[in-house]
Parts: C-alpha cells; structure tokens; sequence
C-alpha cells in the first residue's frame, strides 16, 4: 500500500514538473517576445531621437533666417526714417528761404546777378511786383 502512494506522489510530483517546465517555457516565450517589443521600440525612439535632431536644426536654420530678415527689415526702416527726416528739414529750410525772400526761394534779384546775365523779362517783372504788403 505504500507503494501506491509513493507511485501516485511521484505522478502528481511528475505532473506538477511537467507543468512547471510548460509555464517556463510560456514564461520563456513570453519574454522573448516582450525582449523583441522593447527592441522594436528602442529603434523606433532611436529613430525618433535622429528625426527630432534634424528637425531641430532646421528649426535653428528658420530662426536665423528670421532673424536675418528682421535686421535687415530693421536697418531698412532706419534707412527710411533717416531718409523722412533729412527731407523734413529740407522742407522747413525752403519754406524759411521762401518766408525771408518774398515767396520765392532765391532772392529775384540775386538770380541775374549770381549767373552774370541780365534778363529784361526778369528785371520788368521784379519791378512789376508790389513791394510789400500794403
């Protein structure tokens, strides 16, 4: 009799092997695969990581060219303001030269004389003018 039950511990302890050798073999199968799923995903963040890295400098190469663009859009604009505040002052000393002249720019008598030339026209219409306010 005890034979018996040394024969069925030794079944059920051969069974239970059997069972652990087949859950260490899915054990095994499953890290395999989840070894091979980590590898895919380390190549697809490598790839990543390198995608990103040109974007990256493209990204740099935008932003200087941005950058070049509003210096030159900045020394433009410099260049125009300059240009409207010369012609102001340009405007104020002709309308100063037209106030102290009479409404005209030059003297008109110092027209004929600078030139060495002497208008008829010019000395009948100087003359013909009113000589102030009356």
């Amino acid at each position: 009799m005890s034979y018996g039950s040394i024969s069925k511990t030794k079944q059920e302890t051969t069974r239970l092997l059997q069972d652990s050798v087949a859950l260490s073999h899915n054990s095994e199968a499953i890290g395999m695969g989840v070894g091979e799923r980590l590898r895919t995903q380390r190549e697809v963040l490598q790839g990543t990581k390198t995608a990103l890295g040109t974007m990256q400098g493209l990204s740099d190469s935008a932003s200087n060219s941005i950058r070049q663009i509003e210096y030159r859009n900045y020394k433009r604009r410099c260049c125009l303001w300059g240009t409207m505040i010369i012609l102001f002052v340009a405007n104020v000393l002709v309308l100063c030269a037209m106030y102290r002249n009479g409404g005209y720019i030059f003297a008109p008598s110092a027209i004929p004389a600078a030139h060495g030339v002497r208008d008829t026209n010019t000395d009948a219409a100087v003359k013909s003018l009113p000589e102030g306010p009356q």
